[in-house]
């Protein structure tokens, strides 16, 4: 118990001592030379205007059909996020390949800088074998502002829902059917100020000991609490229709189609985890995965393990649902960054201090970083683990699809 709570104690301090740094330093991280084609920063963006600016500018290049959706009007600096799509039909149209980054808002930055470096290797607008269909930016308003959440607080992968019975299964869920009521004092605490996050350590203690229980309530998601994490909402939200219209646009007549969406947050520091709902889903994907096919996860493989709990989501975005007669897969690419615990903190702590303070309180600003820094781990290791990585799947997939 004793060694628990120094342990807690001692990762407090040390976010403490990083919070202090951020404020007095230059940003933390490390950089490399943007104009360089073999730096990372050459693909990646620190912000979603910047990497909206690269991923259109290297898709008119190559000569893509570009299409795009206003998310969302940003008054202050006047100008729309969007979120963007860049099509380069194959020799087989009948297949299409769609990658995605954004979902997940903050989270962009690794499928973004994936994507600016693909869009490279494509010319004159075709592709051979499957159409390709990139769409950046699912959730642009997270992305800019940096949350995880979109303009209404909701989180886009429990949204993704096209019939009455589904979102009347959603709706009518007892909000404590999975432990969130019980753990809301841990997954949307009181907060005033930035100091706030330390003072929760006492009461983050006894959660220690039901980690299981509150990664279930995290996971299941709500939808009964606009203001909450994990808020799936009550109608089809601005992006998930965005998604499907591009979908609709670009994917007519295909017979199969598979989805690579990129994600940051779960597992070990640049290891990536690929993930599909199902035993059935997880065959789909195995015919275009074959050098990684080990690596890929589904909730029954280990209910205990990274992916266990996620059988529980109810509108986890799955872009066959747009092509009804076809067959496919929506896989997950997600990349480790910081520790669970620290990531679950700083979610819970940006959207309180989100909803609770000024947007240009302490603690507003230090919830914003701590998400950010969850998110995206800024190191050029890092970086090079993802565009490495992430571009290998993608040319995996396109290979056997």
């Amino acid at each position: 118990m004793n060694g628990v709570v120094v342990t807690i104690v001692t990762a407090m301090l040390a976010v403490a001592v990083s919070f202090v740094l951020y404020e007095t330093l230059p940003p933390l991280g490390d950089t490399t030379d943007p104009t360089d084609p073999k730096a990372p920063d050459y693909h990646f963006s620190r912000s979603y205007l910047a990497a909206r600016h690269k991923f259109l500018t290297r898709a008119t290049a190559a000569g893509a059909t570009l299409a795009s959706e206003v998310i969302y009007h940003d008054a202050e600096l006047g100008v729309n996020l969007t979120m963007d799509a860049a099509f380069f039909k194959g020799s087989r149209p009948e297949k299409l390949l769609v990658h995605i980054s954004g979902t997940h808002g903050v989270e962009g930055f690794a499928g973004s800088a994936i994507q600016a470096k693909l869009l490279e290797g494509f010319r004159d607008g075709k592709t051979g074998g499957a159409s390709v269909l990139f769409v950046h930016a699912v959730n642009p308003y997270g992305f800019h502002f940096g949350r995880r959440f979109n303009e209404n607080n909701v989180d886009l992968n429990r949204n993704w829902m096209w019939s009455e019975a589904e979102w009347q299964k959603a709706l009518s869920r007892e909000p404590n059917a999975h432990g969130y009521e019980d753990a809301r004092s841990i997954l949307n605490p009181a907060v005033s100020s930035w100091w706030d996050y330390f003072l929760r350590v006492p009461a983050l203690i006894p959660g220690l000991f039901k980690q299981k229980a509150i990664k279930l309530a995290i996971i299941a998601g709500q939808y009964h609490d606009p203001r909450g994490i994990y808020y799936g909402g009550t109608q089809r939200e601005s992006g998930t229709i965005a998604l499907n219209k591009f979908l609709q646009q670009f994917g007519a007549g295909v017979k199969e189609v598979i989805a690579l969406d990129v994600h940051s947050g779960l597992g070990p520091c640049g290891e990536d985890s690929l993930m599909v709902d199902d035993a059935e889903e997880a065959q789909a994907a195995r015919k275009v995965i074959h050098e990684s096919a080990g690596r890929l996860e589904y909730p029954d493989t280990d209910p205990n393990g990274p992916v266990g709990g996620y059988n529980l989501v109810l509108g986890s975005a799955k872009v066959q649902k747009s092509f009804p007669t076809a067959q496919g897969a929506h896989i997950t690419q997600e990349f480790g960054t910081r520790p669970g615990l620290f990531v679950a903190m700083a979610l819970a702590f940006e959207n309180a201090a989100f909803h609770q303070t000024h947007w240009n309180s302490v603690a507003h600003q230090f919830g914003t970083k701590l998400l950010r820094a969850a998110f995206f781990v800024e190191t050029t290791e890092w970086k090079d683990r993802v565009l490495e990585r992430g571009v290998d799947l993608f040319g995996e997939i396109k290979r056997n699809f």
